[in-house]
């Protein structure tokens, strides 16, 4: 009975953990959609130097800009952590070559930097480069336009986090449930 009593309570503090990690996940996504207002803000003062790159690195999220060209001119260490890859194998790349194999990813940012369009908090799947167990991970993504024309206009930022442990957690729930019904 006793072991009957504390499966049941871990079973009702799980969905309780899940809530508690959304929550982490939406305040992370937030504070990075904030980050990124401000960016924009500067970059559309016309003060797009106002971006230090001491900035960049000390954000824990990751953070790519891509110009108007499609080519990725920065990206922090975070975002190398993030998306599996090195600074130096990105940055001067087109885009559409670096993410190919990741139509939902390519989507977003080829929304941002060709359309202009900002896309906020959106999940993502992302195949990892070079990952031999063929596993993917789930990006939050948030992309905004870089206004503006001429040689220091256009393009897109972009943050992002790894939520590939939430979507697992949703994925246990939602089985945990199914055999609930069951």
């Amino acid at each position: 009975a006793a072991q009957l009593e504390a499966r049941q309570n871990h079973a009702a503090a799980e969905p309780e953990d899940l809530v508690s990690s959304f929550r982490g996940v939406i305040d992370k996504l937030k504070d990075q959609e904030r980050e990124l207002d401000r960016m924009h803000a500067l970059s559309s003062s016309g003060r797009p130097e106002g971006i230090s790159p001491e900035l960049l690195e000390g954000l824990t999220s990751g953070v790519m800009i891509v110009g108007r060209d499609g080519r990725v001119t920065a990206l922090n260490p975070a975002g190398e952590t993030i998306l599996g890859t090195w600074r130096d194998r990105v940055v001067g790349r087109d885009f559409r070559e670096i993410f190919g194999s990741s139509p939902a990813l390519l989507r977003v940012l080829c929304d941002g930097v060709e359309a202009g369009r900002a896309t906020s908090r959106e999940v993502v799947p992302y195949r990892i480069p070079d990952d031999r167990r063929g596993a993917g991970a789930y990006l939050g993504v948030t992309v905004s336009a870089i206004p503006g024309s001429g040689a220091a206009g256009g393009g897109a930022f972009c943050l992002f986090s790894d939520l590939t442990e939430i979507r697992g957690l949703q994925e246990r729930v939602r089985l945990k449930e199914n055999l609930a019904g069951l």
